[in-house]
């Protein structure tokens, strides 16, 4: 957590735009992955554990565009939190109408 391209007093701009980036570049291996399964060419399970051993490390190397001011954790803890909440929700199985939380 060492990068601002806008510099000194514009530190949280630049962290939520990184967020911006490591929400994308995780999606990304998701939505490749999810293209390649739908092709045909990978089984579920393949592209599942491709997912889970390239997700984590994309998300890393964007740690390095963040400013590295104490809220810019917090902002990067939001990316890797989205992504169980996307895989909770994706979950097989489960009911794809309403959150079983909010039929209370």
């Amino acid at each position: 957590m060492v990068y601002n391209l806008l510099g000194t007093g514009l530190e949280l701009i630049w962290d939520i735009i990184a967020m911006i980036i490591s929400i994308v570049a995780v999606m990304l291996v998701v939505l490749i992955n999810g293209a390649i399964q739908k092709s045909g060419k990978l089984s579920s399970d393949v592209t599942r554990k491709i997912v889970h051993i390239f997700a984590a490390p994309v998300f890393l190397v964007t740690w390095y565009l963040y400013s590295g001011t104490t809220f810019s954790r917090y902002l990067a803890l939001i990316v890797p939190i989205l992504f169980v909440l996307l895989f909770v929700e994706l979950e097989p199985g489960r009911s794809r109408t309403r959150h079983s939380w909010f039929n209370v």
